[in-house]
């Protein structure tokens, strides 16, 4: 069931995180925000950018194999994932966990507006 709500969700960081990039990049050229080689804007920037390619690019290909293994009609009753599958599912938990912390570091920068670390 969370396989599904992911794949749901996953059209959000690929258009909605476009827009976010492109929009900000506007808001960045009409406002007054200084450099953009300040840290806490670049630093945003890249990860955010980071953050989409990890959703997209790995994520996306892993969740899309469980999906798939686990749709298949003949396995309507599964109590464990077999070995292959929870690798898949550990490696999408790490990758997961590794943009999740790349969303709090933007927030932190974003907020505190660091000029140098």
């Amino acid at each position: 069931m969370s396989l599904k709500t992911f794949k749901k969700l996953e059209f959000f960081p690929k258009i909605g995180g476009s827009l976010a990039v492109i929009t900000g990049i506007i808001l960045y050229f009409v406002g007054d925000w200084g450099e953009i080689t300040q840290l806490w804007l670049l630093g945003s920037l890249v990860l955010y950018i980071l953050i989409q390619v990890l959703m997209i690019g790995f994520i996306g290909r892993y969740t899309r194999k469980l999906r798939t293994y686990l749709s298949d009609p003949n396995r309507t009753k599964l109590d464990a994932l077999p070995k292959e599958y929870q690798s898949i599912f550990n490696r999408a938990n790490q990758w997961f966990w590794i943009a999740s912390s790349m969303g709090v570091l933007i927030f932190v920068l974003m907020i505190l507006k660091p000029a140098v670390l």
